[in-house]
């Protein structure tokens, strides 16, 4: 038995009232709910968890259509990469048996990994994705490759894609970026450390959790017992279901109840009542200790919800999606599971959260600026502003009006609407207020009620160099060996060739090119010539395409 059991169940769960909780707010819940899920479709199950207490228990649909078998308390859903946290866990449980440190560069298990990265690359860095390491999924699709498609996909596979890579996203710790690749080499650290495989070591933690339910997949085609199938409609209202032919775990695939899912809850609340605290526990529900990185921790997110701090994380892949959100301070959970790929459990976790909790969205996240400045001369505000997301932002004039374009879509009007505050033409609550920053130009703040505002610094301005010609040719990755050609067309236009398709790229600035979801930095020599094409997209930085001489 692991000697930190946490809570032990022996009585039937019971689903209780919250204190001050009338009838008319679980009808509440369950309208929600039913306005999800009607006649025959893909079901979902829905739990809250109060003071330590199940105080709503909901199950909705069916979880195998074509034998219309309904959703009920021993379905098992895929909850995809909500299984993060429990990998992350068994990583503290093997740190509090000494068999390694967070601290330890994870090579000094696994040493075949990027020898030629001389920096360290900590337990840590991939436990809250400040690793660099490139996400397998994404070097795969650039290789052409669709890896749900992919017959037996396992972790194996996916180990020797990142094998052959040589270089890292970023400096290890210096940034988060999400990459499934971490928790697919934190499952090898498991094995090397412990002995066992990992679906063998974590399954006896599962046990001694009091969750026997659940488990993860290591073979599409085992019999998962009371397994819920994934099933879509891709807009046409009629379900398929969806394939789902892989082998991966660890990252995610794990299948669970929604009672093993609340007991787990449950014990996360014991914790946050101080009575009988449990460290492991406390320490799992916290950043990692010494990393900058504040958002992200063992396989959980931390961020604020209308006021409120709250720790979540979602779990989404093929139709399956789940979603869990903890208010600590309220000592409040909300689950979500789904095999309905037309759920958005996100969505819906917080619209039940909604109807529990009392929230200010106003206090935290205000629609207006605390004070209004001055009007600024439009001929002041025309350029280039880039968001913290990387999207980049072209203010123009058009016949005196003011006008936002962004790569790809329709541009916008924007209005003045008093002092230093416009908006949005299109949107009336999304505004944009103008702040003068030390370059005696304007930055501009976003502002959209109960949503974080987002700032937008401006770049510095540069005319648009000539002779795109000299960027015509062929650039090649050497680790995925992927290539693609380029040809300036005219004006900021290029034609990029790649497995027999073409695409057309334009031009934003003198050092940026995008081609769909595709940026493509340029990097260039002393002399100005273009040597390479670093391509960041999604979860992938700086990945070197070079230009073959």
């Amino acid at each position: 038995m692991i000697r930190f059991l946490i809570l032990i169940l022996t009585s039937i769960i019971l689903l209780l009232p919250f204190k001050g909780f009338s009838q008319t707010g679980m009808e509440a819940l369950d309208a929600i709910i039913e306005n999800q899920i009607k006649g025959i479709q893909p079901g979902l199950t829905v739990g809250v968890v109060k003071d330590m207490k199940i105080v709503y228990e909901r199950y909705a649909g069916f979880s195998n259509l074509a034998h219309q078998i309904p959703v009920d308390s021993s379905t098992r859903f895929n909850i995809a990469s909500n299984a993060k946290q429990y990998t992350a866990f068994m990583i503290l449980y093997l740190e509090d048996l000494g068999k390694l440190k967070i601290t330890d560069d994870f090579r000094k298990y696994l040493p075949e990994y990027f020898p030629e990265i001389k920096s360290p690359i900590t337990i840590g860095n991939l436990l809250n994705h400040s690793s660099g390491i490139r996400d397998f999924y994404e070097l795969m699709s650039l290789e052409g490759r669709t890896w749900w498609k992919h017959v037996g996909l396992d972790n194996n596979d996916a180990l020797e894609l990142l094998r052959k890579q040589t270089a890292l996203n970023f400096e290890p710790g210096s940034q988060h970026l999400y990459s499934n690749s971490n928790y697919t080499l934190l499952t090898e650290v498991v094995k090397s450390v412990s002995g066992q495989s990992f679906p063998k070591a974590i399954a006896t933690l599962f046990d001694s959790l009091g969750m026997p339910n659940t488990r993860f997949q290591t073979n599409y085609m085992s019999v998962i017992p009371n397994k819920a199938l994934p099933y879509s409609d891709w807009g046409d209202g009629v379900w398929k279901q969806y394939p789902m032919v892989t082998n991966l775990y660890g990252d995610g695939f794990l299948f669970t109840t929604l009672r093993d899912q609340l007991k787990w809850e449950m014990q996360i609340q014991e914790m946050y009542s101080d009575i009988d605290p449990v460290e492991l526990l406390a320490k799992s529900q916290k950043p990692i200790p010494g990393s900058e990185i504040e958002n992200y921790g063992f396989g959980i997110e931390f961020g604020n919800y209308k006021g409120k701090q709250i720790v979540y994380h979602e779990g989404a892949t093929g139709s399956y999606s789940a979603y869990f959100i903890r208010i600590p301070s309220e000592t409040v959970s909300v689950v979500v599971m789904t095999n309905n790929g037309s759920v958005w459990s996100e969505g819906l976790a917080k619209e039940i959260l909604d109807e529990v909790v009392v929230f200010n969205a106003e206090e935290d996240h205000p629609g207006m600026p605390s004070a209004i400045g001055a009007r600024p001369g439009l001929e002041a505000l025309p350029g280039d502003y880039l968001l913290k997301d990387g999207t980049l932002i072209k203010l123009y004039l058009e016949k005196r009006k003011l006008f936002r374009s962004i790569y790809n879509r329709e541009p916008v009007e924007i209005v003045h609407e008093k002092g230093n505050v416009f908006r949005y033409a299109t949107i009336e609550n999304l505004k944009m207020v103008f702040v003068a920053n030390a370059t005696n130009s304007y930055d501009f703040e976003l502002y959209m009620p109960g949503t974080p505002v987002r700032i937008a610094p401006r770049l510095p301005e540069q005319s648009i160099l000539d002779n795109w010609e000299n960027a015509d040719g062929t650039y090649v990755n050497s680790e995925l060996g992927v290539k693609f050609q380029m040809q300036y067309k005219e004006g900021r236009t290029f034609e990029i060739s790649m497995r027999d398709n073409s695409y057309t790229a334009e031009l934003l600035r003198n050092d940026w090119i995008q081609m769909g979801d595709y940026k493509l930095n340029i990097e260039r020599n002393k002399s100005g010539e273009i040597t390479a094409l670093l391509l960041d997209q999604n979860r992938l930085r700086n990945v070197r395409f070079s230009k073959r001489l």
